[in-house]
């Protein structure tokens, strides 16, 4: 579980924080890119997005063996 917040553009902003909790079923050795989707180009409502994954390059997920 993810919890993600904007940051208001100024201290004494009426619009305040906006939390949105997410759920992120990560894998081992991905690279995750978590985005914004707002419901228009004006507005202020947002819910997060994977955007983009990608592997890691060199990781191995396999624990070695002693």
């Amino acid at each position: 579980m993810l919890t993600l917040s904007t940051v208001p553009p100024a201290p004494a902003s009426a619009g305040g924080w906006r939390i949105h909790e997410f759920v992120l079923d990560a894998e081992p050795c991905m690279r995750y890119f978590v985005n914004a989707q707002f419901d228009s180009r004006l507005g202020s409502d947002w819910v997060p997005v994977i955007d983009f994954s990608e592997r890691i390059a060199g990781c191995d997920p396999a624990p070695k063996a002693k």
